[in-house]
């Protein structure tokens, strides 16, 4: 994106939408981070940690929606972008972080009454 973002945006779209290029690297480095991490919520889910899984994307969704509050009326769309980015990166940090604990820390099984 950073070499040739701007000549594909110009190809594809015209020069009139180079003004984008910033929203693209901001977006396009979001999705990167996500995809980073696309394997920790199903290694959550795998450990019998689903609970964590799903309240971890909560967490990220809630400072979306926080971060969008703050930055779109401030900023515009590029505010929008950074917040994307902002939730990316938190969302995937906790992810990480409650993996690591998973590995390091595995449940016990249950054991079962006789």
């Amino acid at each position: 994106m950073l070499l040739l973002g701007e000549q594909i945006i110009s190809l594809i779209s015209g020069p009139e939408y180079l003004a984008a290029f910033p929203l693209l690297l901001l977006l396009g480095a979001a999705t990167i981070i996500s995809l980073a991490g696309l394997g920790l919520e199903p290694l959550l889910q795998a450990a019998g940690r689903a609970r964590n899984a799903l309240l971890i994307r909560l967490v990220g969704l809630i400072a979306l929606g926080l971060l969008m509050a703050f930055s779109l009326p401030r900023f515009g769309t590029i505010g929008a972008a950074w917040a994307m980015l902002i939730s990316a990166i938190l969302t995937s940090i906790i992810l990480l972080a409650s993996s690591r604990a998973v590995i390091s820390k595995p449940r016990q099984p249950v054991r079962k009454l006789r």
